[in-house]
């Protein structure tokens, strides 16, 4: 039997790669930095559609969302399309996929054989408010656009308390011996919105963001009901600010993850 490589995925969410310090960006990143500088970084890379669910599930079944019918985020992807997840299982391979897919519907694996650590996004079509309001507490209204910046600053958010479960089970399932090879998918939500950071990397990080560019004027190629969007959002300075510092700690604390689990496999 040809010996086949044990393969590792980690997909964050909502993670802007200008940010990091291999791209020019402030957060510091040694983990991907030393990823980039001894790995390959795709400089033109681009997402089959700027929405989660469709561009998660083009990533799993290899179909553009034109394709797969997927254009919202509480589309389900059919049974009947294959993914990447059936493809390597019929390969030999054992799959796995641990934390965040975005998987909606009573389907949660799609070819996965192992799910650990479910999503921290309802699989339901429409969540309740009383289910976002059991899980997500005072945070509820921070996780879509229009309350992403209710809550800022430093400390503790269900978003971290779910990337740190993920991370610490993905360790414990890399410490385990394994007959066959694994594909194996570990999934964080940072840095996703909302805007909270470890308390030490939020404060590290005020004074050394700025203003974004088209902040106080949007350009003129963008929509115009999305122009209208923008200029009815909020306009105040100092919340952006510390938006974009909790941001950066965020991205910091994931690349800490990264570190983690690239470590952890290693040794594998």
């Amino acid at each position: 039997m040809i010996n086949k490589s044990n393969i590792l995925i980690f997909i964050s969410d909502q993670h802007s790669p200008g940010i990091s310090e291999f791209d020019g960006g402030i957060a510091r990143t040694p983990n991907l930095n030393d990823i980039a500088k001894n790995g390959t970084v795709f400089d033109s890379a681009y997402t089959p559609c700027p929405l989660c669910v469709p561009a998660r599930m083009a990533f799993m079944s290899g179909r553009l969302p034109s394709k797969t019918g997927i254009l919202n985020n509480y589309s389900i992807l059919p049974d009947t399309i294959p993914t990447i997840a059936h493809a390597f299982a019929a390969a030999g391979y054992e799959t796995v996929l641990i934390g965040r897919m975005h998987f909606v519907g009573e389907n949660q694996s799609h070819g996965f054989q192992h799910r650990l650590v479910g999503d921290i996004t309802s699989p339901e079509w429409k969540p309740t408010k009383a289910l976002n309001e059991k899980t997500r507490g005072p945070f509820m209204k921070c996780f879509d656009e229009t309350g992403c910046t209710n809550v800022i600053g430093g400390g503790l958010s269900p978003v971290q308390e779910y990337d740190e479960a993920v991370i610490t089970a993905a360790v414990e399932w890399l410490s385990y011996p394994h007959e066959k090879p694994q594909f194996i998918v570990v999934g964080t939500y940072s840095p996703h919105f909302p805007y909270v950071a470890p308390l030490d990397k939020y404060r590290y990080y005020l004074d050394k963001v700025d203003i974004p560019w088209g902040f106080r004027e949007p350009p003129e190629y963008l929509d115009p009901a999305l122009r209208i969007r923008l200029e009815r959002s909020c306009r105040d300075e100092d919340v952006v600010i510390r938006a974009r510092a909790a941001y950066c700690g965020m991205i910091e604390r994931l690349d800490e993850h990264v570190g983690t689990i690239r470590n952890a496999f290693a040794v594998y």
